[in-house]
């Protein structure tokens, strides 16, 4: 980091302490305070012991002296354990205050930019220096070792000079001058240090990508968990698993060859320093002796400080390198949310309109899709092209195509994950009327109820009904009345004695959500894709009972849905080419639906 950069990092790493948790940093200045000072003790206790001496105290006194330091000495360490352990809760909160702080700015960006490429490749970088551990956590430890280093500097600066005399003139002057000589030759010292971190840092995240994807995805602490292990046992992946982290493990390897020498020819010229300066401040109290008798005590004590002094310059230095590589890690993170939220929402409440009160085709119609365009950054063309499609309240529809038609695109145009690059969509009841089942839908690792809607616990108690009633429409019931703890019962087994529920289970509790939420227009994207055939006429025929008072629109490669729709939308390449009902459709032999529904009968015949 440059050096006129490193006042500012160092404002901004307190300044967001201070916004996470306010707490934190008074609990840590009083903290590293306290461990200043407990630092300092044994030369306090070493200079009182040669003062003892020295003066041919009686022995019953040095003991009752001896008995009181060691009094003094308990209760600065206890209080310094009670701020330590106070300090380490603070710690793990504000950690998880920042955790919370990404967590919310991940969750406020648009969908569209979190699928982008770019945003996808910063964020894995962030990720992959944080998971090395230059980031919020290496800000807070390094943060604490400067205000330490630094009550240690302004301690021992405040003592010398009152240790030396300050009646003797000559012994101020010579104190001074050989403070400021260790000062100056201990921040050379410590620029070097400074510059040599800095060096290994800059070598250090040139290893990230490999090592870092290979460390997160191809270990078991990593990405691979009880899933994968399945493929690993049954299809051999072990060698080439290792064979890609010993690679990664070469990279590193190469690091230690390259950027870890600089800073240990660093280390060892500031540990030299510290030891000539230990030596030049015996001498000097040496020589201060012939301008005015000091206790030896104290002059031991002096000796110490001033070393104690050095010292603390030359961490300081090595944790500033570091702290320098943390502020910037968590930097990238917040400038990352700043510039993608400041963007978002942006265009989409300019392309999503509402069909406006009054207007009589807004009583037959849900949803009109305007010659909607739409591309994908960098691609070469449309993923949606030029589409236009009225869909009435209370009709079904069935969207089809082949992969890559733009069907998922176009639903998440309408559930407003998208903006469309042109054209509108209007929607009777904006976008709080739509409510949607993804293909690729999440459950999360919460009780059943919150699951459904999304509210916490005791809020569920008071929604039990409607909750249950969502239940049973989505035709979960039955499996319902086995779960252990109703509503209360914990899903999946990540945090204890959950429940496990199959897939075609889960479809059905992410629709009751959808049902729950209680929208007039309902998308089933792929809802019978995980289902057997009797499983997938059950639904169907379930679906039909329930949302006779709904708008539905069913996403499908399987084109079972089309006889129980009143309208077929076809997709070809982004484009609409044909829409009509399913027996009509079947009419026309050159049509593109009448191919794809011919294909999939062969197989059912």
């Amino acid at each position: 980091m440059k050096k006129n950069n490193v006042w500012d990092s160092l404002t901004m790493g307190v300044v967001l302490v201070r916004k996470l948790d306010g707490k934190k940093l008074l609990t840590m200045a009083l903290k590293t305070l306290a461990g200043a000072v407990v630092t300092l003790v044994p030369m306090f206790l070493s200079a009182i012991v040669v003062e003892m001496l020295g003066n041919n105290m009686e022995a019953e006194k040095m003991v009752m002296l001896t008995v009181g330091n060691l009094t003094a000495v308990f209760l600065i360490c206890a209080v310094y354990a009670w701020l330590e352990k106070k300090n380490e809760l603070e710690t793990e909160c504000c950690i998880q205050e920042y955790r919370l702080l990404k967590s919310r700015g991940i969750m406020q960006m648009s969908y569209a930019e979190l699928e982008s490429p770019a945003f996808k490749e910063s964020l894995a970088r962030i990720h992959a220096e944080e998971s090395y551990g230059f980031g919020f956590p290496l800000l807070l430890q390094c943060l604490e070792e400067i205000l330490k280093n630094g009550w240690l500097m302004l301690i021992c600066v405040f003592l010398v000079p009152i240790l030396t005399g300050f009646g003797n003139i000559v012994r101020l002057f010579l104190t001074v001058c050989f403070l400021g000589l260790t000062a100056a030759l201990s921040l050379l010292v410590a620029a070097f240090v400074k510059k040599a971190n800095d060096k290994s840092v800059a070598a250090l995240q040139e290893t990230f990508p490999e090592h870092i994807i290979v460390n997160d995805f191809l270990t078991y602490e990593g990405g691979i968990g009880y899933k994968e292990l399945k493929d690993i046992h049954m299809y051999s992946f072990q060698p080439l698993l290792d064979d890609c982290y010993q690679k990664a493990l070469g990279q590193m390897r190469e690091y230690d060859k390259t950027g870890a020498g600089m800073p240990s020819v660093a280390e060892g010229l500031s540990l030299a320093v510290r030891g000539i300066v230990l030596c030049g401040s015996f001498l000097l109290v040496i020589l201060l002796q012939h301008y005015g008798q000091r206790p030896p005590g104290v002059a031991l004590l002096t000796a110490s400080c001033i070393y104690q002094m050095s010292a603390a310059i030359s961490a300081s230095a090595a944790m500033i390198s570091h702290y320098g590589a943390a502020v910037k890690s968590v930097k990238k993170y917040i400038d990352l949310f700043k510039k993608k939220t400041g963007k978002s929402g942006e265009t989409s409440n300019s392309q999503i309109f509402r069909t406006k009160d009054g207007e009589q085709e807004s009583e037959q119609t849900a949803i009109e899709f305007c010659g909607v365009s739409f591309r994908y950054p960098d691609a070469a063309c449309d993923t949606i092209s030029d589409f236009s499609l009225k869909i009435k309240k209370n009709q079904r529809i069935a969207l089809v195509g082949e992969n890559g038609s733009g069907k998922s695109t176009l639903i998440k145009l309408l559930c407003g994950l998208y903006s469309p690059e042109k054209g509108e969509i209007r929607l009777a009841d904006g976008l709080e009327g739509i409510s949607a089942v993804f293909q690729d839908f999440a459950l999360f690792s919460l009780e059943l109820g919150e699951n459904i809607a999304a509210a916490m616990p005791k809020e569920t108690k008071n929604r039990e009904k409607e909750i249950i009633s969502a239940v049973t429409q989505a035709g979960f019931e039955e499996r319902f009345h086995t779960l252990p703890d109703g509503i209360h019962t914990l899903l999946n087994r990540d945090f204890g004695d959950g429940v496990d529920v199959s897939l075609g289970e889960a479809q059905r509790i992410a629709l009751a959500r959808a049902i729950y939420k209680n929208t007039p227009v309902i998308v089933l994207d792929e809802p019978t894709a995980a289902l057997d055939p009797l499983a997938e006429y059950r639904f169907y025929r379930d679906i039909n009972q329930v949302m006779e008072d709904r708008t539905v629109i069913f996403v499908s490669h399987r084109l079972s849905a089309c006889r129980f729709c009143d309208l077929v939308a076809v997709m070809d390449q982004g484009k609409l080419v044909d829409c009509a009902s399913h027996e009509e459709l079947l009419k026309k032999k050159n049509g593109r639906y009448f191919e794809l529904w011919n294909t999939q009968a062969q197989f059912y015949q």
